[in-house]
């Protein structure tokens, strides 16, 4: 009646792990890599792409394994472990790729440091993490911070009118979200 009584949709569950800085979020990806060659690495942005596959391939490992978003198809990720690199700043733009490549759960990869963080205090996080003695290393991950993401991410789309592409997060939040 009125859909009073539908199952509320709840989407693909999201993990996150954060790291303070994009450094250590690089190398943390890197030492999946090494424990799982069958990792594959999904970018949304040129930058991200560019500079992971330049750090990738600085310590010799494989760039074949760090795909962009708009080319990676479902028959590419058979029998791998998929990460994303980071957030899309819009979280329907994100849940519409998880569906099209029929993924069950999504792990994603981000760092404090980041332009998304940035527009909602990630240097306040940045500095409580120091204060609590965390290594700058160690990814924090709890059902917390993935909700918080998902709340800024709702933040952005709600603002939006049209979408500009962008090369980058950083570039992106410039000429979509004026905060």
């Amino acid at each position: 009646m009125f859909g009073l009584f539908k199952k509320k949709k709840t989407g693909i569950p999201v993990t996150d792990f954060v790291t303070i800085s994009a450094a250590a979020k690089l190398n943390n990806l890197l030492n999946l890599w090494k424990t799982n060659p069958q990792a594959i690495f999904i970018c949304w942005f040129e930058e991200s792409y560019n500079d992971m596959g330049s750090f990738f391939s600085q310590n010799g490992a494989d760039t074949g394994a760090i795909l962009m978003s708009r080319e990676v198809s479902s028959h590419q990720l058979n029998g791998k472990t998929v990460l994303f690199a980071e957030h899309y700043p819009v979280k329907a733009k994100e849940e519409e790729l998880y569906e099209k490549l029929n993924l069950q759960a999504v792990t994603v990869w981000s760092a404090l440091e980041e332009p998304l963080f940035k527009a909602f205090g990630g240097e306040r996080i940045i500095e409580l993490m120091k204060k609590l003695g965390m290594d700058k290393n160690e990814p924090i991950q709890h059902p917390m911070i993935s909700n918080a993401i998902t709340n800024a991410q709702q933040k952005i789309e709600k603002k939006i009118v049209t979408e500009s592409s962008a090369r980058s997060q950083k570039e992106w939040i410039e000429k979509n979200y004026a905060g």
